[in-house]
């Protein structure tokens, strides 16, 4: 193998460790024993792998910011994401710059205007719900500055993605009301011109066509999934002539709104009504009753997306072929499904 060709990847694939823990052997970090270094250098020097300018100038001190743009930082799923991020990023000698679009394609704009002004050496984003125009992501990869998205995804921009499998976890969830007894259940999204919300939404049809259910288009609304709007669309749902027997939220937030609906106004409450969300947010274990819902381990994305931004950043030659990593999320079911049939 030709040293110019050599990368992060091969290094960690070779020794069975992690593109971060073998960019801080290279760069002698503390936090890396002794053993693991020796291994580490000793391949190095064999294969005549050489890092790059770019890895230069971190230990210099220089462009040694990671940017990390998301919707929303109270959101925990997104919080958990950053906190991971940011632990990886500083063992490898990176800081972290944190921006919120929230869910504002303009917001996000000038996040990407500030982080690149800042000079940051990559960035990692999960897209705004109100974002239809990419532009200012492929200005991005045409400044050759390492990009990575997580969650919410643009999929006509070339670049690594690591993603949770909506569709599997809305098919599961919806699945699960059904075989509780439910045959009319609705559905809160989000915009459908953002992957998740659209995969959500077929994850739920899909599973209603399986078992032969009729699938009610004003069962189906899409707004911003705040609690207060879940709150306004689960009163526009009892309003219908014809009313559902459950939810299912593609947002945890949602569907406590709705719960919160259903107490206030004195309303059929779970199980006769079931409710389930998606996300596993902490709250949806500690209300009443508990909030049947979708793990999608936060924790593990933001453990690929950094590995994967620092691989990037310190590679000799930028990859060409990009990859997208699918988390395969799981079922949680709480007091707010226990239908008895």
């Amino acid at each position: 193998m030709k040293s110019n060709q050599i990368t992060l990847h091969d290094l960690a694939e070779k020794l069975n460790l992690s593109p971060s823990t073998i960019s801080r052997a290279l760069s002698n970090h503390p936090g890396i024993g002794d053993t693991t270094k020796k291994r580490v250098l000793a391949l190095a020097k064999k294969w005549n792998f050489e890092i790059n300018s770019v890895a230069k100038s971190l230990r210099e001190g220089k462009v040694n910011s990671i940017g990390v743009i998301v919707p929303k930082i109270n959101r925990h799923f997104f919080s958990s994401i950053i906190g991971t991020i940011e632990m990886i990023a500083k063992q490898s000698g990176f800081h972290v710059i944190i921006c919120q679009n929230n869910d504002f394609q303009e917001i996000e704009k000038e996040n990407i205007k500030a982080l690149i002004a800042s000079k940051v050496a990559g960035i990692c984003a999960s897209i705004a719900m109100e974002t239809t125009d990419y532009s200012h992501f492929q200005n991005v990869i045409d400044r050759s500055i390492p990009l990575v998205f997580f969650d919410r995804v643009c999929n006509t921009i070339d670049t690594h993605k690591i993603i949770v499998d909506d569709y599997s976890g809305a098919f599961k969830i919806t699945e699960h009301l059904i075989k509780s007894g439910y045959k009319k259940i609705a559905h809160f999204g989000g915009s459908t011109k953002i992957n998740v919300y659209q995969n959500r939404l077929n994850g739920y049809l899909d599973a209603l066509k399986l078992h032969g259910l009729p699938i009610h288009e004003d069962f189906i609304i899409h707004f911003d999934l705040t609690t207060e709007s879940g709150s306004k669309y689960m009163e526009k749902l009892f309003s219908l002539k014809e009313r559902p027997d459950s939810l299912f939220s593609a947002s945890d937030y949602a569907a406590i709104g709705g719960l919160n609906f259903l107490k206030e106004n004195n309303l059929p409450l779970p199980p006769e009504f079931g409710l389930a969300g998606f996300s596993n947010e902490p709250f949806a274990s500690f209300i009443t009753p508990s909030l049947t819902t979708v793990e999608q381990y936060p924790e593990e994305i933001g453990k690929m997306v950094a590995e994967t931004i620092i691989s990037e950043i310190l590679m000799k030659e930028k990859t060409m072929v990009f990859k997208t990593t699918m988390i395969t999320p799981k079922l949680i079911v709480r007091d707010s499904t226990k239908k008895q049939v």
